[in-house]
């Protein structure tokens, strides 16, 4: 979780921990997770998974796992991120039709739910800390840009609460990931 949900003062730029350090494109996202779908017994730092776009579905699949078909969509699919929450259950944001949707698991209905976020672009998903001993501080971070401003809404919020990181950012989000320096930081792109 961001401690007190904001930005901090003092920039410290690290380097993004593997697979968040690999260039992607929009249609295809990486995140470190466990060792399969629902198994957490060897934690979240077991191997990489991939979500990608294939025409209308959403697939996710790791080195030594035949792809799974997660979800599949009637509109124009052109973004996609993924996150897992500790119990391995994936979280995913994606855009079809201009329009921002996460797919997440909850845990009141016990099943997936599909939200929409109108008026958002570039969103992006991580879950911040994967260490096993940060378990209880640790979140699926939901990160966004609006109105020209960086936003972020949190798992343990159940997503309902967005929080403001900062104004006026004049650029997209490209990437969100923890560094070498245990901090969660973003790249922006400049909007050209």
């Amino acid at each position: 979780m961001l401690p007190l949900k904001e930005l901090s003062l003092t920039l410290v730029k690290g380097e993004y921990f593997y697979p968040d350090n690999i260039i992607t494109a929009p249609t295809m996202d990486f995140e470190l997770g466990g060792v399969d779908l629902q198994d957490p017994s060897q934690g979240l730092q077991v191997k990489s998974w991939a979500a990608y776009i294939d025409g209308h579905n959403i697939w996710l699949s790791a080195a030594d796992r035949e792809a799974v078909l997660v979800l599949t969509r009637p509109g124009l699919l052109t973004e996609v991120s993924l996150a897992f929450d500790r119990n391995m259950r994936y979280t995913i944001v994606f855009v079809e039709d201009g329009l921002a949707y996460l797919y997440w698991y909850d845990t009141l209905t016990a099943g997936y739910a599909i939200t929409p976020f109108e008026g958002i672009i570039t969103p992006k998903l991580t879950h911040d800390d994967k260490r096993d001993d940060q378990s209880a501080a640790s979140d699926i971070l939901f990160v966004y840009i609006r109105d020209n401003a960086l936003y972020f809404r949190a798992q343990r919020d159940r997503y309902g609460v967005e929080y403001l990181l900062r104004a006026d950012v004049n650029g997209t989000l490209e990437k969100i990931g923890m560094t070498n320096k245990n901090r969660v930081q973003f790249k922006l792109l400049p909007i050209t």
